[in-house]
């Protein structure tokens, strides 16, 4: 069934080369960004914001991304090339048809934020293939569930980055990430910081029990293992990033109690 004109897709007549979809204002709800093009005259590029109960509201100047009218609308990339945690918009603009030839610019789109909170994860796969792609990531915050599903990032001649982004809305902290690996491994962290970038390590082989080798100021990451067999779980987040002073006590008193 066609939901467009419901949820409110079809409020603008409008052609488009190119389409990316992310929580560009980090509330928790995926986001769209259209790129206009037309043979006479470029159009402006469209931001439809979700308004998180499934339907979608076309902003004023494309959300402050409308874009040039020359040349002609031709791909959108979704990256967040700062590190500021807000996905950016990298906008390319080809040149018209015979016989007008006019090149149009490529435009870098900055998100200026706002105060919701996000988190990023890189993926490394060991079993599975190198950059995990087809994993399904679930994070869960402040009791609502999102979905990643991390795969090549390739569109019409474009490829936004591999970095899988959360919106967080207020949210400090991801009560649970579930990382569900092409192998068929399932992963589960708990209370991960909010406003970083986390790199998770699929784990490989056969269980071992024991504690990881791993040194501080060397090594970063999130690590979870057993010492026992039937032994408590521990968690240890080695790195910088809000949150884990925390994740570090909670350890070390785990090990203390043993």
């Amino acid at each position: 069934m066609d939901e467009s004109q419901a949820r409110g897709i079809n409020s603008n007549s409008f052609s488009s080369s190119s389409a990316v979809a992310g929580d560009f204002d980090n509330d928790m709800d995926v986001d769209i960004y259209l790129v206009g093009t037309h043979p006479a005259t470029n159009q402006p590029n469209l931001y439809y914001e979700n308004q998180g109960d499934g339907t979608f509201l076309s902003l004023p100047d494309g959300g402050g991304a409308a874009g040039s009218l020359q040349g002609l609308g031709d791909v959108a990339i979704a990256a967040d090339y700062d590190l500021d945690g807000f996905l950016d918009l990298l906008v390319t603009n080809g040149a018209y048809p015979p016989p007008l030839n006019e090149d149009g610019p490529a435009q870098l789109f900055h998100n200026q934020g706002n105060g919701n909170r996000w988190l990023q994860i890189d993926l490394q796969g060991t079993t599975s293939n190198r950059d995990g792609i087809g994993a399904r990531v679930i994070a869960t915050a402040g009791g609502k569930a999102q979905l990643r599903e991390r795969g090549s990032e390739t569109h019409r001649y474009a490829q936004n980055f591999s970095r899988l982004h959360f919106g967080l809305g207020e949210n400090r902290i991801v009560d649970e990430l579930l990382i569900q690996w092409p192998s068929g491994l399932e992963q589960r962290l708990t209370n991960i910081g909010a406003n970083q970038i986390i790199e998770i390590l699929e784990p490989s082989g056969p269980f071992v029990a024991g504690a990881p080798d791993i040194e501080v100021g060397q090594d970063a990451g999130i690590f979870l293992w057993q010492e026992t067999f039937d032994g408590p779980y521990f968690l240890r987040h080695l790195g910088t990033a809000e949150g884990t002073d925390l994740r570090l006590i909670w350890w070390q008193r785990r090990r203390s109690q043993r």
